[in-house]
C-alpha cells in the first residue's frame, strides 16, 4: 500500500504545493538536503518534489499506474471510489482526482533524476 501511495503523491504535491510552499522548501532543504539558496520558492519546492519523485524511481517502484497493470478505461471508477479529505494543503475534487490519475498513468517515468541535485541518506 505505501509504494501505491508514493506513486501518486508526487502527483498530489505538484497540485497542492503552491497552498503552502514554505513547507515544501522545507521538504527540499530538511529531507533532501537540497541548497535552496539563490532558487525562487517553486524552485525549491519543485526540486524537493523532483527529489522524491527521483528516489522513488531509484528505489525501482512502480512510477506509473500502468506499471501496476491498470487500465485507463478504469480512471473513472478509480476517481469515483476514492474518499476525498478536508483539512489538508488543498480540499481536492473528484476533478483534482481524476487529474492526477491521469498524470499518474500517461508518464512513461514520471520524474527526470537531476543530476545536480546532491539526495542526502538518511
Amino acid at each position: 500500500m505505501v509504494w501505491v501511495c508514493l506513486l501518486y503523491q508526487c502527483h498530489i504535491i505538484k497540485m497542492v504545493y503552491k497552498n503552502n510552499p514554505d513547507k515544501f522548501v522545507r521538504f527540499a532543504n530538511v529531507v533532501w538536503g537540497i541548497n535552496t539558496d539563490g532558487m525562487t520558492e517553486d524552485q525549491a519546492a519543485l526540486a524537493g518534489i523532483d527529489a522524491l519523485g527521483a528516489y522513488i524511481k531509484e528505489m525501482g517502484m512502480a512510477s506509473n499506474l500502468r506499471e501496476l497493470n491498470t487500465q485507463e478505461e478504469m480512471l473513472p471508477a478509480i476517481a469515483e471510489s476514492t474518499i476525498l479529505l478536508t483539512g489538508g494543503y488543498k480540499t481536492l475534487t473528484k476533478e483534482d482526482v481524476m487529474t492526477i490519475l491521469k498524470e499518474a498513468f500517461l508518464r512513461e517515468r514520471d520524474f527526470q533524476i537531476k543530476l545536480s541535485i546532491d539526495i542526502k541518506r538518511h
